[in-house]
């Protein structure tokens, strides 16, 4: 299937749009600022020799194309084309992107082998289908628009789809309303349709009347303009509003022949006259808008996009840009491997060196502990417990030495319990620990004693139980120290 990377055109700072039909040309150059986008009327003439007037146009365009500076957009008619929105039964765009050129096969009234087709927008209708924008065109009316185009002199390395460009220009310069819009381009040779609602284009009409034949049609019989071309356009408004349900429809005027007001005002009457339910607008500068549209639309890469010329028919400056893009990609993803090559290399290198330091350290510590000439690697640990312990063992008998004295504190509590009156029952001394049973004469007479431990530097615990009668009050003194 058509990937998006397939119509993509290289970025640049200025594009040309032109804009062909029966003896008449527009050409409009766009370029991007900072500010926006800056337009310039380059050509907009009437006349049956467009190669000479063209000459001057196509050396100033072919100029910018070959030096990269530029792009020139053209647009395949809408009648050499086809626009229609299809639904595929699936939920997920992998499967819809499979069966889309199928459902669009069936749809077509020939063969999809012999056309160019392509989904330049896919969107989820709801949590069961997804929905996606079908264009299509005859290769052969493809190239002879190419064929047609050099003949002049001028060779589109884009060629966009007229209905998308009418639509999206328009919504560009007249903010999506309420209700069904209409873009009619009002061309010398034909006219082209493009209906939607709000921002989204529904489909695209084209009829081979154009300005011209109206024109000599509304001065010779104004009756024969109620004729095709009428039918055609109240057609396809009223098909559009049977689907949407809608009340209003905004009409807006664009191409050469919307600049011929009597023309347009003619128009307006004899389809309000049929359909009441329209209101008119013109664009501005109408005879240049399609060429404006497309000259935007390459240049801003404009969404939906597409571009008829891709494949076998692109244009050999943009075949070129992918070819070296490819190029410039592959050389990008080599050179990014072997910097990560050299980076990993580098770092596995520091790592190592790291490595062996740290071991190298840690050897000599574990020697220097230990004692020992040597330690065998892995080892360290272990070798550094055990001469740990040997050496606290052998060390024990200095700590000890370096201990407070007991006797000190278990004279003070002998003296505390004569005084006191204290009965002592039992008292067990260790290093850090003091247990002390008895009976005092009252109930505040064993707290003496615990004050004097604290502030000796002992945790002191006191627990004392309630007398009886004439009875002692019996306590419970716990007294613990750091070690």
């Amino acid at each position: 299937m058509l990937r998006q990377s397939d119509i993509n055109l290289p970025p640049v700072r200025a594009a040309y749009g032109l804009d062909l039909g029966e003896g008449f040309a527009a050409v409009v150059h766009t370029r991007a600022t900072r500010t926006g986008l800056v337009e310039e009327t380059v050509l907009e003439t009437r006349t049956q020799d467009l190669k000479t007037a063209l000459t001057a146009c196509a050396q100033r365009v072919h100029a910018e194309v070959l030096l990269h500076k530029a792009l020139l957009a053209a647009a395949l008619p809408a009648q050499d084309s086809m626009v229609q929105w299809l639904e595929a039964p699936f939920p997920s765009m992998a499967k819809a992107r499979k069966v889309l050129p199928s459902l669009l096969d069936i749809q077509l009234p020939f063969p999809l082998e012999t056309c160019v087709h392509g989904f330049p927008l896919l969107e989820s209708a709801d949590a069961d289908r997804v929905r996606a924008l079908a264009v299509a065109a005859r290769k052969e009316n493809i190239e002879a628009r190419i064929a047609a185009c050099a003949d002049l002199n001028m060779d589109p390395q884009c060629l966009d789809h007229e209905g998308l460009a009418l639509w999206t220009q328009s919504l560009a310069e007249q903010p999506a309303d309420h209700g069904l819009r209409v873009v009619t381009y009002l061309g010398v040779d034909r006219t082209v349709w493009a209906l939607g609602e709000g921002d989204g284009l529904l489909n695209a009409h084209a009829s081979r009347t154009g300005a011209a034949h109206l024109t000599k049609t509304a001065s010779d019989a104004p009756d024969a303009v109620t004729g095709e071309w009428r039918d055609r356009a109240v057609r396809n408004v009223r098909a559009q509003l049977a689907k949407l349900d809608a009340s209003r429809v905004q009409w807006y005027w664009t191409g050469p022949g919307a600049a011929d007001r009597n023309l347009v005002a003619t128009l307006e009457q004899i389809l309000q006259h049929t359909e009441k339910r329209i209101a008119f607008t013109a664009h501005q500068r109408p005879a240049t808008f399609l060429a404006r549209a497309l000259a935007a639309r390459a240049l801003q890469q404009t969404q939906p996009g597409w571009n008829y010329r891709f494949g076998e028919l692109a244009h050999p400056t943009i075949a070129r840009w992918r070819d070296r893009a490819l190029r410039h990609t592959a050389w990008t993803a080599l050179a990014a491997g072997l910097a990560l090559c050299v980076f990993n290399l580098a770092f596995g290198a520091f790592t190592e060196v790291k490595n062996r330091n740290a071991d190298r350290a840690l050897a000599q510590s574990a020697q220097a502990i230990t004692g020992l000439p040597s330690v065998p690697r892995g080892q360290e640990r272990m070798m550094v417990e055990r001469a740990v312990e040997e050496q606290d063992e052998q060390l024990a008998p200095f700590r000890r030495a370096f201990h407070t004295s007991l006797t000190e504190p278990l004279h003070r509590l002998l003296q505390q319990g004569q005084a006191g009156g204290l009965r002592y029952e039992s008292i067990t001394v260790r290093d850090d620990q003091l247990l002390v049973q008895g009976a005092a004469e009252n109930w505040d007479g064993c707290e003496v004693l615990a004050q004097s431990l604290r502030d000796d530097g002992w945790t002191v615990n006191l627990e004392r139980q309630d007398a009886v009668a004439m009875e002692r009050v019996r306590f419970r003194l716990t007294a613990g120290r750091d070690s």
